[in-house]
């Protein structure tokens, strides 16, 4: 079976995006496949993700927008008929520790280390859904509200994600099937249409180094 393209580019939604970004081409990145078998786990162990294609070109949003971001983090997705898993790998600069103290589902998470997924699978650059979670494995999901400014955690969808501390950082596995999701009908076979955009932070905090900031990378599809 021919692995799915996911074609992206960027994500209109109010959520900081820049006008130079915007006349960037669309990137592609190809998922691996997502074999029935699949434990989420969080662990990225598997051989299915050395077949799927890397994001990673991640930049600043928040102190010094557009800078190169602190610490690595790579980005790969993995597709079924029925689901997605999206896997994380966060690197940590060195001499900087992980942040986590939340435990609770739909945490704000806004001052620890959280990944955040944002998916916008109808492509009109105002609605979506937003997936997060932090290395304590604390769940956030919300729906994009109406014109795109803010979002709404009262939503709960269904979905998972599953994390792993090590010395150099943490990796997590997010889960979204496709039921989860309202979608734009397909413009092609073998394409995905979802967008989607990728949001890592690890806040400056009092104690930590003032080089451990915000990093991020916006994507989404094109319409049809």
């Amino acid at each position: 079976m021919t692995p799915p393209v996911v074609s992206l580019v960027l994500l209109l939604v109010g959520w900081g995006t820049t006008a130079q970004a915007q006349i960037e081409p669309p990137p592609q990145v190809r998922a691996g496949t997502l074999e029935a078998s699949h434990v989420v786990d969080g662990r990225l162990d598997e051989d299915a993700w050395t077949t799927a294609g890397v994001i990673d070109a991640f930049t600043q949003a928040d102190p010094r927008e557009g800078e190169p971001a602190s610490g690595r983090t790579v980005i790969r997705v993995l597709a079924g008929p029925k689901a997605l898993v999206i896997g994380i790998d966060c690197a940590q600069p060195p001499g900087v520790g992980v942040v986590s103290f939340s435990l609770r589902r739909d945490a704000a998470l806004a001052q620890e280390d959280n990944v955040r997924v944002v998916p916008g699978p109808l492509m009109d650059g105002r609605s979506g859904y937003v997936f997060a979670v932090n290395p304590s494995r604390a769940r956030y999901d919300s729906l994009i509200n109406p014109g795109g400014e803010s979002d709404n955690p009262e939503w709960d969808g269904v979905w998972d994600a599953a994390t792993v501390r090590r010395a150099d950082g943490w990796s997590a596995e997010i889960w979204i099937p496709f039921q989860t999701l309202t979608f734009k009908p397909a413009c092609g076979r073998g394409t995905s249409t979802s967008s989607a955009e990728f949001k890592v932070n690890s806040k400056p905090i009092a104690g930590r180094p003032p080089h451990a900031s915000t990093r991020s990378h916006r994507r989404a599809a094109p319409a049809c």
